[in-house]
């Protein structure tokens, strides 16, 4: 299935900005590499601040997703071996209070 008008310019700016940075790369240069016209951009975008933050939210919302998930499971693992050790204490202290 072809990629549509916007695939194509996410695809080339990432390219660009990867290689020129923000302020090294242009709206000509990402159409360009797209082999689709200025016109098509601003089409989806505004301008290039909007496409390249759309770009850092598409792709942090899922590492920060990520993140959130791994520090679940370490606090769910962590409050695990304390209640674990909790009880393994409370168990010795009863044994020698008996």
């Amino acid at each position: 299935m072809p990629l549509s008008s916007k695939e194509k310019v996410l695809r080339a700016a990432i390219r660009v900005f990867s290689q020129k940075g923000y302020d090294g790369a242009s709206m000509r240069e990402i159409a360009e590499a797209a082999r689709l016209t200025k016109p098509m951009i601003y089409y989806h975008f505004k301008n290039k601040k909007d496409l390249y933050l759309y770009l850092l939210e598409i792709h942090i919302e899922p590492l920060h997703q990520t993140l959130l998930s791994q520090a679940r499971t370490n606090y769910n693992n962590t409050l695990c071996d304390y209640n674990i050790a909790r009880a393994k204490l409370e168990k010795a202290v009863a044994k020698e209070l008996k």
